[in-house]
């Protein structure tokens, strides 16, 4: 589910907007999604209902829109921690950013809780954390 040219390893960025942004224009090239306007909103309208951020400085922001052409997981290690919520100072240096289309029904609760299986487990997160190249998180998350 998650494609090559969708992982993107010591990335650096400032913000959460910094990040949404990149990958917004990054899956609007690719034509993953129609409308860069809508896919963000989509992007914080959930970020508002609750925050997408997990144990381990792990985020899973996730949308469902109209905007979104084709199911997309996007993968993000940066190269250091960013505060993603400034409301509680949540930092955070990996990133699964997850969209489905509209009719995606629950697909995208489906992933979460596919990854965040994977994320309980100590081994797996090791192996996050020690990413060095898009074809090692390739590899690793194939085998999801």
């Amino acid at each position: 589910m998650i494609e090559e040219d969708l992982i993107f390893i010591d990335s650096t960025f400032d913000t959460k907007d910094d990040i949404f942004n990149f990958v917004a224009d990054k899956v609007l090239e690719k034509n993953y999604i129609n409308s860069k306007e809508f896919f963000l909103k989509s992007l914080y309208d959930r970020e508002e209902v609750m925050p997408t951020s997990f144990d381990f400085n792990i985020a899973i922001p996730h949308a469902k829109s109209n905007a979104i052409n084709n199911d997309f997981i996007a993968f993000l290690k940066l190269k250091r921690p960013i505060i993603r919520n400034e409301n509680d100072n949540d930092s955070t240096d990996k990133i699964f950013l997850i969209a489905v289309t509209s009719e995606g029904s629950d697909r995208h609760l489906r992933y979460i809780a596919n990854l965040s299986k994977k994320i309980i487990n100590d081994d797996f997160r090791r192996k996050l954390e020690n990413l060095d190249s898009v074809q090692a998180a390739y590899d690793l998350f194939n085998q999801i």
